[in-house]
């Protein structure tokens, strides 16, 4: 059942909302084959079993089935019994079309039976190893009626907690009866009339109770059947049958498994149902009402302190909730901003092409010719064909598929195709976190090309303003590559030409930062240009002859020489005439 069904049916029926404990066992120890000798009824079983002394349903004494009191006594000491209401389901009522509730039947039921086997060492929190699921429909035939004089029992294969009961595996296929109940739970088990297992617990030769932690999630309230009895005994005979039968499939299979035995007793159709059973029925309704408004509110102080560590760590998660529900609204937003800012220019031209239409219109035809089309649109095409069309439910009455029918309609509702193909509109344009990343890089190198220009910027006014230089640019130095001055490179440097003097320093950003100058010449005394030697034309390409520069003069510690190396030939004739007209300046004498 989906959540919004089961909030729809919880709306009528309390008990649907919540799961009721029938009992529980004390641990086994620490064994690969476990055995539970001891059994403890919940508070709610014992307050029903207060509640109905009186009645003896739960021993099925005075029951409309006719069992016999002393099979019911057996199975009083050697199982849980618990009573189940019987569906129930709203219907409109023939008369005045008003909301009714009715009975459903048993094979319409979604309640079932959970056994769980939990982790000793953890009792106190929900830490369950696994469990079997066993539906009640399962338990009545296709006639409404449940499978009576039989029971049904066998090894079940223990499933993680939610799995889904179609998909649990059988050990041993045994071709039965029953075979529908063995495909939906993965049972192995066989049809023994009640006089067989009156005999077998008769017998009592051995008491190896079977683990029983059920758990039945009644969703559906009204009459009560005469009981739903899970065992967990049964006699050395029986179980040495088993085991002989099961012992390869055992041996070969290493997951865990239980065995489990159960039965539904209805009423039968044709006895009358006494005043006892009627009230017996109110008064399990009620217990059971109470047991589900008990469990919402988590009386109790262990459940309470659980319940508000849940609540403290839970916060997180609803802060986390409304985060991101608020992210989603501000991207919706952006989105639809963007529309008009050409972020997306195909949709951004769709968007005002449509308002030009728009617009057009509203200039063309009044307003009130519009609004009237809109409203004839939805007389037509809502209230005269609805009238024109078959009304399915002309008595007033729901069948079962009606509910099916209801659940799907909750679920799966139309949606208006404008307001989609809008949202699938504003959802395919991107918001400003979109833009982000996807300009990232380009934004990025944007930055770093204008943090070059605005440097560049400072620069060139530094140089004109402060050093008053003649010429500054990037060229090549030659320099020794090793200490042994074997061999040579060419070193980009940042040159200026101020005054009577040529500094250089390793790139723009040292002299951008003030950074020490690499090195200087002072155009005083005996400088000025000077030709390349033998040496320096083996030394460089041919290419490199027209380019390259020879200048000599003082040194910061004595005369030195230097040979730059020009990125044109136009640059170097321009270097070259102006520290010609330095070297010729009468104020360097």
């Amino acid at each position: 059942m989906t959540e919004t069904k089961k909030s729809k049916v919880g709306e009528y029926d309390v008990t649907a909302m919540h799961k009721h404990t029938i009992g529980a066992t004390n641990t086994s120890g620490v064994t690969t084959n476990p055995v539970w000798n001891d059994r403890m009824k919940s508070d709610e079983a014992l307050r029903l079993k207060m509640l109905l002394s009186g009645a003896n349903l739960l021993s099925q004494e005075t029951s409309a089935s006719g069992v016999a009191t002393r099979l019911g006594n057996i199975w009083n000491e050697n199982s849980f019994v618990y009573p189940v209401l019987q569906p129930i389901k709203k219907c409109k009522s023939s008369r005045d079309g008003s909301n009714a509730l009715s009975l459903s039947p048993w094979k319409s039921s979604r309640g079932a039976i959970v056994i769980q086997v939990q982790n000793v060492l953890n009792a106190l929190f929900d830490d369950c190893i696994g469990e079997v699921v066993i539906p009640l429909s399962s338990l009545v035939n296709d006639e409404n009626r449940s499978l009576d004089g039989h029971i049904v029992r066998g090894w079940a294969y223990l499933q993680a907690v939610g799995a889904n009961y179609d998909e649990l595996e059988i050990i041993d296929d045994v071709s039965t009866d029953g075979s529908q109940m063995e495909d939906i739970i993965g049972v192995n088990y066989e049809e023994v009339s009640r006089g067989d297992i009156s005999s077998d617990f008769l017998d009592n030769e051995r008491t190896d109770n079977l683990p029983i932690g059920d758990d039945i999630d009644s969703e559906v309230g009204g009459a009560t059947g005469n009981g739903s009895r899970s065992h967990d005994g049964a006699t050395e005979d029986n179980f040495s049958h088993e085991e002989d039968r099961q012992s390869h499939d055992m041996s070969t299979d290493s997951r865990a498994a239980i065995y489990i035995s159960c039965s539904l007793t209805l009423p039968r159709a044709t006895d009358q149902v006494s005043d006892v059973e009627k009230e017996a029925s109110i008064v399990v309704a009620q217990e059971m009402i109470q047991t589900a408004s008990m469990s919402k509110e988590n009386i109790g102080m262990i459940g309470s302190s659980i319940n508000t560590i849940n609540t403290v760590r839970g916060m997180g998660g609803n802060a986390q909730w409304l985060q991101n529900t608020l992210g989603n609204l501000l991207d919706f937003v952006e989105s639809f901003r963007n529309l008009f800012t050409w972020a997306c220019p195909q949709k951004s031209m769709l968007v005002f092409s449509a308002l030009s239409m728009v617009w057009i219109v509203l200039c063309i035809i009044p307003t009130r010719f519009i609004i009237l089309s809109a409203g004839l649109y939805e007389f037509v095409g809502k209230h005269i064909m609805t009238a024109f069309s078959v009304d399915s439910s002309e008595d007033g009455n729901e069948s079962d598929d009606d509910e099916e029918n209801e659940e799907n309609s909750i679920d799966n509702q139309p949606s208006i195709p404008i307001l989609t193909h809008f949202y699938n509109l504003v959802a395919a344009v991107p918001n400003d976190e979109d833009l982000r990343r996807a300009y990232f890089w380009e934004a990025r190198r944007m930055g770093g090309v204008e943090r070059d220009d605005l440097a560049q910027s400072k620069r060139i006014s530094r140089l004109k303003s402060l050093w008053r230089a003649r010429w500054y640019g990037e060229l090549y130095l030659k320099v020794s590559a090793n200490a042994a001055g074997t061999g040579w490179e060419w070193r980009n440097i940042f040159t200026i030409l101020q005054g009577h003097r040529l500094v250089w320093w390793v790139s723009s950003h040292d002299f951008d930062r003030g950074n020490k100058p690499l090195g200087q010449i002072l155009f005083a005394g005996h400088a000025g240009l000077a030709g390349l030697s033998p040496l320096d034309l083996r030394q460089m390409q041919k290419n490199e002859f027209s380019r390259a520069i020879s200048v000599f003069g003082r040194g910061e510690i004595e005369q030195q020489k230097i040979i730059l190396l020009a990125s044109s030939e136009e640059e170097k004739e321009w270097i070259e005439r102006l520290i010609t007209e330095v070297t010729l300046d009468p104020k360097i004498d």
